[in-house]
């Protein structure tokens, strides 16, 4: 019982947390109430050949009436901003609803065809209530759902955009800044060379010097500058899965469309059938669920189209057999018999599409948070590549070139040069320009500090406030804690862009006592729970929302850190 308790609380929570969402309504409750309404919720005439068309007739006009005042409902809960009062709204709503049908279903058929139905009243509102508050949270859930992850895909299709855009930035800013160290290069030769012509002392060569050193200088600068986002971007395009219906319809979850379609019909076999023919009656659905079950899963999977026709075959067939056996153990119920031959495909129809649909959403979103996470990082390394022929250039000109000029200039302050010693200045200086030029190969491009590296990708994203106490700066870098401190900072960032498009966010790593390294992300934006589940890292990692901020917090164990590289 102790493990029942959760799962029951859990499934309320969800009902309130989705009543009160301000979009429980939506055009999918539309869509989705109107064939149940009209096929399986039917109230039957009595004494008629056509009682069960005439009742689809009496339904149809029910669920139009019924409509609009739901639709005032949808627009009310969508202008209403306490959470409370929309969930009140929403369940009163239900309530009258499923309780006025079956009211007005009985009118209809009285006024249209001077007849009635059968059923016991208590049976019909009940069967209403169940599937009402069912189906349409059902609808309500996957609607939401659905919407968050587009929605938290679309924030990381824009935050990709942004990075492809800072990337194109990066590689015209790498291709001008070759282009800047050569005309830089060319230039020095050609003071180097006019100062050569003219007549050298002390201060000529220590002009020269100081012309390199501001050309390192602007190397520099060049190279520790952020490259801009430009002004003009557009999200990612992700190419479209376009699929036919038919594709779409998947085996379900084993026993879910009997315990739906049970469920709907409690209510019903309840009033009309003794204890031993709703047992039968469960068996028998329960049975007929596991065996569509077994065959479409054992149907190879050479056409997803060809599997949806399947799909539909053998609901089908499940249905017409699920309305034989009730025939056979309600034989006075009639032509309501009937309903199950529907309702099953429809419910199976149902669940599957709406899995699907969740499934694909998230699908999507799992694909583009791995895409931002990998873009990131390759950003960061093309940034660092980019600015490796800047720093190598700045770094050769600062220690080779401007060292011969010092040395030159020494020499040219004691005795007037020769023209061995100007032919050495020569020579030893081509060296080095030509050294600026040289390409600098992968394995030299600097490779240490891979948390800087990871958020150096970010930049064009989000503005960071970083802040390592100085017990904890060691340990960041460390061979063994360095990546797992980079991955879990790399979440942090991913999931602050996926449940709120953050701008900002700010990072504290600390160590306490016992030599455990803490890291905690935090962002402003706003969690669907208050605790998300997380996978671990290399310890105890939470993500929870923590007033108007998404934190996610990570502790790695001292062992871990103190690890020999």
């Amino acid at each position: 019982m102790a493990r029942r308790e959760p799962r029951a609380i859990n499934v309320v929570s969800a009902y309130w947390d989705t009543a009160g969402s301000g979009r429980f309504f939506t055009r999918w409750s539309a869509v989705v109430s109107l064939p149940v309404s009209a096929l399986l919720l039917v109230a039957i005439v009595e004494g008629t050949r056509d009682g069960y068309v005439q009742g689809i007739a009496a339904a149809v006009l029910s669920w139009v009436v019924l409509a609009l005042p739901v639709l005032a409902v949808a627009a009310a809960e969508r202008r209403m901003r306490d959470h409370r009062s929309r969930a009140l709204l929403v369940t009163v709503t239900l309530l009258l609803v499923a309780t006025a049908r079956p009211i007005l279903n009985e009118t209809f058929i009285h006024l249209l065809y001077n007849g009635r139905s059968g059923g016991v009243w208590a049976a019909r509102i009940g069967t209403n209530v169940i599937v009402a508050f069912g189906l349409f949270t059902l609808v309500a859930i996957i609607t939401t759902q659905y919407q968050q992850t587009r929605a938290t895909a679309d924030r990381l299709a824009h935050a990709l955009g942004r990075l492809d855009a800072a990337t194109e930035q990066v590689v015209t800013d790498d291709r001008d800044a070759r282009l800047v160290i050569r005309g830089l290069v060319a230039e020095l030769r050609a003071e180097r060379d006019a100062m050569l012509a003219r007549v050298i002392d002390f201060d000529a060569v220590r002009d020269f010097s100081e012309r390199v050193r501001a050309a390192s200088h602007r190397l520099e600068e060049m190279a520790a500058a952020s490259a801009p986002v430009p002004a003009l971007w557009a999200p990612r395009s992700r190419a479209a899965r376009h699929r036919h219906g038919l594709e779409r319809l998947q085996p379900t979850p084993l026993l879910w469309v009997g315990a739906l379609y049970l469920l709907m019909a409690a209510p019903y076999l309840l009033t009309v059938g003794d204890v031993s023919d709703v047992v039968i009656a469960g068996v028998a659905v329960f049975l007929l669920d596991l065996a569509a079950g077994a065959v479409l899963r054992a149907v190879p999977n050479h056409s997803r189209r060809g599997r949806g026709v399947i799909f539909l075959l053998v609901w089908t067939l499940a249905g017409m057999t699920s309305a034989v056996v009730g025939r056979l153990l309600l034989p006075a119920t009639g032509a309501l018999m009937i309903i199950p031959a529907f309702a099953m495909p429809l419910a199976a129809i149902v669940l599957s599409l709406a899995i699907d649909t969740y499934r694909w959403a998230r699908t999507d979103e799992a694909d583009a948070t791995r895409e931002l996470a990998r873009a990131a990082g390759d950003f960061a390394d093309r940034v660092r590549r980019a600015q490796a022929p800047l720093l190598h250039a700045a770094s050769t000109l600062h220690g080779r070139v401007q060292g011969r000029c010092v040395i030159f200039a020494a020499r040219v302050d004691e005795n007037p040069p020769t023209a061995d010693d100007i032919a050495q200045f020569r020579v030893e200086t081509d060296r080095a320009l030509d050294e600026v030029l040289v390409p600098v190969p992968t394995s030299e491009i600097e490779t240490v500090g891979a948390l800087r590296r990871m958020l150096a990708g970010w930049e064009p994203i989000m503005v960071l406030e970083t802040r390592i106490d100085d017990a904890a700066a060691s340990a960041v870098d460390g061979a063994e804690a360095a990546p797992i401190v980079s991955e879990v900072v790399n979440e942090a960032l991913v999931n602050a862009v996926k449940h709120s498009g953050a701008r900002a966010a700010r990072i504290d790593i600390s160590t306490d006592a016992g030599g455990d390294l803490h890291v905690r992300v935090a962002s402003a934006g706003e969690l669907p729970r208050a605790v998300m589940p997380m996978r671990p890292f290399a310890g105890r990692t939470l993500l929870y929302q923590d007033g108007r901020d998404v934190v996610l917090e990570s502790t790695l164990p001292a062992t871990l850190i103190a690890a020999p590289a």
